[in-house]
Order: structure tokens, then C-alpha cells, then sequence
């Protein structure tokens, strides 16, 4: 997952993908992009570099109810995407582009390179057969915990409890919270959500659990988390798909800095031991990293991390442990403005910030 988005009131949403409040430079890009305005300003400035799309689950019928839609994208959505990156983008691997941040090269505007953070799934049954349709080379970044245990991400489990609750009323902190209204039960999802996302693992489980019991689902989500032999199954689909780090059991490592090397290591080691190939590439749970983080990865041997940052243009001057990545839940014209290496330059330009 990268850094969260504001929490939308969990209620279902059939045949599209998330929706935005209104945003006012989304509107600007779009323009932009439609207008033309758009290339013209990376041909007259030659801008050159790459961008990062990451992705979560990429979602067919079964799992739609179950997937928080902030980390979902429907497959006919994902499938018009890679079918506009073959056709008009240059995608490359993540090695690829680490290896140019490191040898001190641009790589020219519109290069991109797909990254799956998660270990969904879906990242084999629905994306890799759709990647592999089209050519296009990709990162999957996983948290082996949640691999090894099979186990639902906690963000999509909370998603699904507040879904398929029975019961509508909630105490949280001394407080009862009537869940049948829209704004405190959006008010009660968004602190259940940041608490469990600065939460160790064993707390995280202990506060899902007593949420489960209060809120007594009908139901249960199907297994949404490859197995290792799924991972390996997804491996031998094409050379092009690396597998790479997103901790072991995906904690922030800010709020949790001295359990880092530890998550990272053990991350690193089981990925080995299970594909017979150290990872090379992680990815900072919800974007947020730390300097010793960075150190730690080094010293394994990684070659990039994925995390929070403001120029989402990857240029020889960036710092290959922090690679900004884009979020490509957006709609067409804003996907084609976001890819073509305008941005964030030309929206910085415009209204003074990316």
C-alpha cells in the first residue's frame, strides 16, 4: 500500500473504480493533456525521466466487494491501461530503471515501469496474463508474512467488516458510535484504519479481531494472497516479472524504526529461500521509510526502494531508496498526462506545487 488517501464511507460500488472528491489540478491535467499542451511542454523543454505506477489488487467479480476500493483497480480499467503503455508509453523493468539512476542516465519522458505491491492474487490470475498479452515487464513486491500465512491484507479485511457487519453500533475509545449514520460510521472506518496501519502485527490482529466480534460479518472474504507456490507459478509465467520486498508483515517503519532491519531481513531471506533469487527492488509500506531503513536495504544488496517523495520524475539526480511512485486509479486523460513526463513539472509550474 502507499501513504492512504482520505477514507471513503465504506459502501459498495458496482462496475467502476474509487471515487475522488473534486480536485482541481486533476481537472487542470486532464486539460492539459487533452489540449496537447501537455506534450508540447515535454517536447519544447526535452524534459526526459520515468515514472512508477503502483498497484495493489487488480480485481474481477469475486473480489470486488472485498477489496477497499482506495487499493483496487477493476481489470477492464487495468487491461485499457497496459493496452495504452504498449502502444504509446516505453515500459521498463524496475532493474532497468535503477540501473540508469545509477549509472547517472535519464531515461527518456514516457518511460514507466509497473510495480504490484501486496502480493495479491489477482497479480497472477488477472494481471500477469493481461502484462504478458502485452509485453510489459513488472515488479511484484511482496509481504511475505502475508504470503506465507495466506493471509487477507488487514485494509481490505476492515473494509470487509464494516461492508458485511450485522450489528450497527460500535464502541471505540469510550465512545458508542451509531454506524448507521454515513458520517460516523466514515469517521469510525478512517480511525480504525489509522490505527491499524500504525499498529505492530500482533496489536493489528488483536484490534481486527475484536472489531470482528463486535461487528459480526455475514460473511468472510476468499483467499486473496498467493501462496509461495503462486509466486512461483507467477515467476515462471515470463523473465520479465521480477519479485521484490515490501517487508515481512507490511508495518510501517517509521512508526515501528526499530523493528526495520528485522522486517526487511527476515523479507528478504524467506524471498530467497521460496524463489532461489534475492530480491533486488522493495517497496516501503504506505510510502513511509527512514534513512537506517535505506542503510538496511544497502546493505542487502537492493537496488531501489519505492517511497514517499514529491518529484515523481525518476532522473539520474534521484535518490534510488525513495523512488516516488504515482498512484493510476485516475481517469484516462489524467493516466496519459501523469505518464508522458509532464508531470509534475508542468503542474508545479502552474499552480506551484505537484
Amino acid at each position: 500500500m502507499i501513504e492512504p488517501r482520505p477514507v471513503l464511507a465504506p459502501t459498495t460500488r458496482r462496475g467502476m473504480d474509487p471515487p475522488r472528491g473534486f480536485d482541481g489540478r486533476a481537472c487542470l491535467q486532464t486539460a492539459l493533456e487533452m489540449t496537447g499542451l501537455a506534450s508540447l511542454y515535454v517536447r519544447l523543454r526535452g524534459v526526459r525521466g520515468a515514472t512508477i505506477l503502483a498497484y495493489h489488487s487488480v480485481t474481477e467479480a469475486r473480489d470486488q466487494p472485498w477489496v477497499d476500493p482506495r487499493y483496487q483497480i477493476r481489470a477492464p480499467n487495468f487491461e485499457r491501461q497496459m493496452r495504452f503503455l504498449a502502444r504509446r508509453r516505453r515500459v521498463v523493468s524496475m532493474t532497468r530503471l535503477a540501473e540508469a539512476v545509477e549509472n547517472g542516465d535519464d531515461l527518456p519522458a514516457g518511460t514507466v515501469a509497473l510495480t504490484f505491491d501486496d502480493g495479491y492474487l489477482s497479480h497472477l490470475t488477472v494481471a500477469a496474463p493481461i502484462l504478458e498479452k502485452y509485453g510489459l515487464p513488472a515488479t511484484f513486491l511482496l509481504p511475505t508474512g502475508y504470503v506465507r500465512r495466506g493471509q487477507v491484507q488487514w485494509a481490505d479485511r476492515l473494509y470487509g467488516l464494516f461492508q458485511r457487519r450485522t450489528a450497527h453500533r460500535l464502541g471505540w475509545n469510550g465512545e458508542e458510535v451509531d454506524l448507521r449514520d454515513p458520517l460516523r460510521a466514515s469517521d469510525a472506518y478512517r480511525r480504525a484504519s489509522l490505527a491499524l496501519l500504525e499498529a505492530g502485527y500482533e496489536e493489528r490482529q488483536r484490534l481486527l479481531d475484536d472489531l470482528e466480534a463486535r461487528l459480526r460479518p455475514d460473511g468472510h472474504p476468499p483467499r486473496m494472497t498467493m501462496t509461495w507456490s503462486d509466486v512461483r507459478a507467477l515467476t515462471g509465467r515470463s523473465p520479465a516479472f521480477e519479485i521484490g520486498g515490501h517487508t515481512r508483515d507490511h508495518l510501517d517503519l517509521r512508526a515501528h524504526a526499530s523493528l526495520a532491519t528485522a522486517e526487511i531481513t527476515a523479507c528478504a531471506e524467506e524471498i530467497e529461500a521460496e524463489v532461489g533469487a534475492p530480491p533486488r527492488h522493495f517497496s516501503f509500506p504506505y510510502g513511509r521509510w527512514t534513512p537506517d531503513a535505506q542503510k538496511t536495504l544497502r546493505s542487502l544488496g537492493f537496488r531501489s526502494s519505492v517511497g514517499a517523495g514529491l518529484d515523481f520524475l525518476i532522473r539520474k539526480t534521484s535518490d534510488r531508496f525513495a523512488l516516488p511512485p504515482l498512484d493510476p486509479l485516475v481517469s484516462r486523460a489524467r493516466f496519459a498526462y501523469l505518464t508522458s513526463g509532464a508531470h509534475p513539472g508542468l503542474t508545479r509550474a502552474l499552480v506551484g506545487r505537484a
